[in-house]
């Protein structure tokens, strides 16, 4: 369940930075789509931005967002899951003052 949580809070932050570096605006819904068309237009230049200020990356059919609605549609399979847990790249990891 903590996984899930934490996954969830990189999904939001993925969506967070780009809403922050794009512009888009709307429900989540629409920010979602937003970041799918914007993904699909810029594809490795939208993902090497996000990269950049967050460290990592959410695909746009790997979000929590997207498992919720394809739940909801009835197409969520749980390979989504797999999939989506692998996806996330980790750039860097730091650890300050850890002794």
């Amino acid at each position: 369940m903590l996984g899930l949580m934490f996954y969830k809070f990189l999904s939001d932050k993925t969506l967070e930075t780009f809403v922050n570096t794009s512009g888009a605006k709307g429900t989540e819904a629409e920010v979602v789509q937003a970041y799918e068309e914007a993904y699909e237009s810029y594809g490795d230049s939208l993902i090497k931005m996000i990269q950049n200020v967050l460290g990592y990356y959410v695909l746009p059919q790997h979000l929590y967002q997207t498992w919720l609605k394809d739940i909801r549609e009835g197409t969520f399979e749980l390979e989504f899951f797999h999939m989506g847990c692998y996806s996330v790249v980790v750039l860097k990891v730091k650890f300050v003052n850890v002794y």
